[in-house]
């Protein structure tokens, strides 16, 4: 028998399945298995590092020196109080937007407000720049100026994603609706309130992003009360860069792990969520065999 007969017996199944694996990586659409797709940002991370430590400039600093500076601020206790200024006020800023959206995006839905709807998703693209002066002016505190910015700055993002996501496919629903005689406020509530309810859940948590990066720039222009925003304007202001790209780091890092976070309350709030994104997270997973016990 010749040995390539079977080609087990020379290991050219293997050799095959291997080369179709390496080209599956270029290939839209094709899917690889965890493992794989692991090693490959590992690999994405090693050569970015690299590339950033040999070609390090005064404005770029290397990414060893941001780890020594990331270091001290992570062992300093300012940097703590700094940092739960900026998180907690972000919370009560995406939640007070949340509370001023909702309202407006379900009037969307009556003739007569709609259009006043539709003109707050066009603020969005307002400059902040001229609008911030005005907010100084009006208001003296430096907790409203703050406040006043962040609001103005992600309620028309709010508005424009809520309204997005409840017009998306809602005739069959609106028609069986009608079949079961429902008045046009009890099918608003159960289409749209209810029935988009983990939409909304979803939607603070791609918009927490811009409120996330609005916060440091409102805090810029009020540096009275501290936060990581002032922090980046006093080390910008006397160019030490690795301690600013070390701030970027803890604000990248904090609305990372935010929004997997918020992601994960999410799947387990709503379970058909969950199960109609066809992912596999396993603490989502152990929370729901957990409370099926």
């Amino acid at each position: 028998n010749n040995k390539f007969d079977n080609p087990t017996n020379n290991g050219w199944v293997v050799k095959f399945k291997k080369e179709n694996k390496m080209k599956n990586l270029f290939i839209p659409f094709k899917n690889v298995d965890s493992k794989t797709y692991m090693i490959i940002g590992l690999f994405h991370f090693a050569w970015i590092f690299a590339f950033l430590q040999l070609f390090s400039t005064s404005l770029i600093p290397a990414p060893i020196d941001v780890l020594f500076s990331l270091k001290k601020f992570l062992l300093s206790k300012d940097f703590y109080e700094n940092f739960a200024t900026t998180f907690l006020f972000t919370l009560k800023g995406v939640g007070i937007a949340t509370l001023i959206s909702l309202p407006i995006s379900y009037l969307f839905f009556m003739s007569f407000f709609k259009q006043l709807s539709l003109l707050s998703t066009k603020l969005r693209y307002l400059s902040m720049a001229g609008i911030a002066f005005v907010f100084t002016i009006l208001f003296k505190v430096d907790t409203d100026i703050k406040m006043s910015l962040i609001l103005f700055g992600i309620i028309p993002f709010f508005v424009t994603s809520l309204i997005a996501s409840f017009s998306d496919n809602i005739n069959e629903k609106l028609d069986l609706c009608r079949v079961n005689r429902f008045n046009n406020f009890e099918t608003l509530k159960e289409v749209v309130i209810i029935g988009k309810l983990d939409q909304v859940f979803e939607i603070i948590r791609q918009n927490f992003a811009i409120c996330w990066i609005v916060i440091t720039f409102a805090e810029t222009k009020c540096m009275g009360q501290g936060g990581l925003g002032t922090l980046l304007l006093k080390n910008e202001k006397t160019i030490r860069m690795e301690d600013v790209f070390a701030i970027q780091l803890v604000v990248l890092f904090t609305g990372v792990l935010f929004d997997q976070f918020f992601q994960i309350i999410r799947y387990v709030v709503f379970e058909y969520a969950y199960l109609a994104s066809k992912k596999k997270i396993w603490i989502v997973d152990l929370f729901n065999k957990t409370k099926k016990k």
